[in-house]
């Protein structure tokens, strides 16, 4: 487990000297709820799926897929420095480097979706708008989860099979 947390802060240190890391996968949500808060705000609130409770849980699941991202770019930069060679000369287990991995990603996605749960009850006092209630925030972070971990599976499944290059064009297109 040593071995696995050791890891783990590695690529955690590594994804947070990335600038791009914090634009698109803290600021672009925080963007993106407030842009489609300002349209239903000018269409007086009659678009539904504008709404703060119909949009939340869209966003957060579409920040995932830059969390996909960043753990494909991630993996596929070590594959592609050698950086995984040396590790496998490491005494670590192929299931330690995998939660290595996954461990950072889920650190960034639940930390996505506080941002994008305190965004959203922020912007529900500025417009006066309905927001979830604490329970059902807690129901709608706890049903993200899947989604979360699948999204960072695929990263790394992108990440193995792909280069750096090609690696962020397969995981727009997923």
């Amino acid at each position: 487990m040593n071995r696995t947390l050791n890891f783990f802060n590695r690529n955690l240190k590594e994804i947070s000297r990335e600038l791009l890391m914090y634009v698109f996968c803290i600021g672009f949500p925080v963007v993106m709820l407030a842009i489609f808060q300002i349209i239903n705000g000018y269409t007086d609130g009659n678009t539904p799926m504008f709404n703060l409770t119909a949009l939340l849980p869209a966003i957060i699941m579409f920040s995932y897929t830059f969390v996909m991202l960043t753990m494909a770019l991630i993996v596929s930069k070590d594959r592609q420095t050698f950086f995984l060679k040396r590790l496998y000369a490491s005494p670590m287990k192929a299931y330690e480097f995998i939660l290595g991995y996954s461990l950072v990603g889920l650190v960034i996605g639940l930390l996505q979706t506080l941002v994008c749960v305190l965004t959203g009850w922020i912007v529900s006092l500025i417009t006066n708008a309905n927001y979830i209630s604490f329970g059902e925030t807690l129901l709608l972070v706890v049903s993200e989860i899947p989604t979360l971990i699948t999204s960072i599976f695929f990263g790394i499944l992108f990440g193995t099979v792909f280069n750096d290059k090609t690696a962020p064009g397969i995981v727009q297109f997923s």
